[in-house]
């Protein structure tokens, strides 16, 4: 594993073949594998805060990459595989993230499970969503708690979804 300058990791913190940047903070109790963290990214302290890269299970193996950008902060109890987050991003707790890509400026509300899906720029959830192999257009915010969505584009009322 590679830790940036002025990186702090607290004690009871499990990393195995990571690269962490700069001016992290990994809080206590939190699980990383085989993941680049990007600078400035916190995490907070958690039994259950995972980010793989690769899992094994007594059946199969399955390469899972997470990438974090920087400036990102992750609360407790959430579990990210194979997902691209972007910078300035912030994920609340209990939260589960599987095959995702999260762009810039991205809230994610607690007790969200979200997986397949692509949420552009600007975007804030509500809480305890689910969402399934969507694109949720740049700059959309949900309105109520609990929403349900799958194989959904939405928002997209922008000529642009997003920006590249």
């Amino acid at each position: 594993s590679f830790v940036g300058e002025n990186t702090y990791i607290a004690e009871k913190t499990t990393i195995k073949n990571c690269i962490i940047g700069a001016n992290c903070k990994i809080n206590e109790k939190v699980r990383l594998t085989n993941c680049v963290i990007m600078n400035n990214v916190t995490t907070a302290p958690s039994k259950n805060l995972y980010i793989f890269f690769t899992f094994f299970s007594a059946k199969a193996q399955l390469g899972l990459e997470s990438f974090v950008g920087e400036n990102t902060y992750i609360a407790e109890k959430t579990t990210i595989k194979n997902c691209i987050i972007g910078a300035n991003c912030k994920i609340n707790e209990k939260v589960r993230l599987t095959n995702c890509v999260i762009m810039n400026n991205v809230t994610i509300s607690s007790l969200n499970i979200i997986s397949g899906s692509i949420i552009c720029d600007d975007v804030e959830t509500s809480q305890n969503c689910e969402i399934k192999d969507c694109i949720i257009s740049r700059g959309h915010h949900f309105g109520s708690d609990g929403e349900k969505h799958t194989n959904e584009v939405i928002g997209g009322n922008d000529d642009r979804m997003m920006e590249i």
